[in-house]
């Protein structure tokens, strides 16, 4: 926990723009898996007719998804 000059102590104007991309690229690429899996958890409510954890569902990606993502990539 030291002032050292390791690499945990990198500013971000030294790291690496290729690092920064894949930071960013699995972000977005997981951004992208769990919309999707909101969307087939979406489409079977609707087979099975659960029309109250359907609209929980739509809620849930209205609303808290959209916060979470600006959170994460303000």
């Amino acid at each position: 926990m030291g002032t050292g000059g390791g690499a945990s102590s990198r500013s971000l104007r030294d790291t690496p723009t290729w690092a920064l991309a894949t930071v960013c690229f699995v972000i977005i690429t997981v951004s992208i898996f769990i919309e999707h899996l909101i969307h087939l958890v979406c489409n079977w409510l609707k087979r099975h007719k659960q029309k109250a954890l359907f609209e929980a569902v739509q809620k849930l990606k209205s609303g808290s998804f959209q916060h979470l993502a600006s959170t994460l990539c303000p």
